[in-house]
C-alpha cells in the first residue's frame, strides 16, 4: 500500500471484512489519490475492499476520523473516557453491534494507539 500510494502506513488490520489503513497524518491525499485511483486500484491488488483512516493524535479526532462515514454527531473526550454521540439508534446500534461485538473491537483498535479509560455511546 505505501509503495503504491506514497502514504505512509502507521497500522493495518481487517474490520468488518474490510483491510484498514492507518495512515500518517497529512497523507490522505496521497493514499486516495486523483478520483480515489489509488484505493482502487489497491483493493484490486490485494483482493480486499479498502478503508483508509488519517491518524491523528488527538483521541477524539481519531476515533471519529475512524467511525466514518457513519452518522456520528460528535465524539469528545471528557478527562479519558471517549463519548461518542450517534445521529440516530440505528447508528448507535451499528457502532455498539450484536453482544457489543463491534465497540469492544473498536475498544482494542484504540488502545494500539492511545491510552485511555473507556469509551461510551451516549
Amino acid at each position: 500500500f505505501e509503495d503504491l500510494t506514497g502514504a505512509e502506513v502507521k497500522d493495518c488490520f481487517t474490520y468488518h471484512d474490510k483491510l484498514t489503513f492507518i495512515i500518517a497524518e497529512g497523507d490522505l491525499g496521497l493514499a486516495l489519490g486523483q478520483n480515489a485511483e489509488n484505493i482502487d486500484q489497491a483493493e484490486t491488488r490485494l483482493g480486499h475492499d479498502i478503508k483508509v483512516v488519517e491518524y491523528t493524535d488527538d483521541r477524539a479526532d481519531f476515533l471519529y476520523n475512524f467511525l466514518q462515514p457513519l452518522d456520528v454527531e460528535s465524539v469528545h473526550d471528557d478527562n479519558g473516557v471517549l463519548r461518542i454521540t450517534p445521529e440516530d439508534d440505528r447508528t448507535k446500534g451499528i457502532i455498539i453491534g450484536r453482544g457489543g461485538r463491534h465497540i469492544e473491537r473498536i475498544k482494542d483498535i484504540m488502545s494500539r494507539h492511545f491510552d485511555y479509560d473507556r469509551i461510551t455511546v451516549e
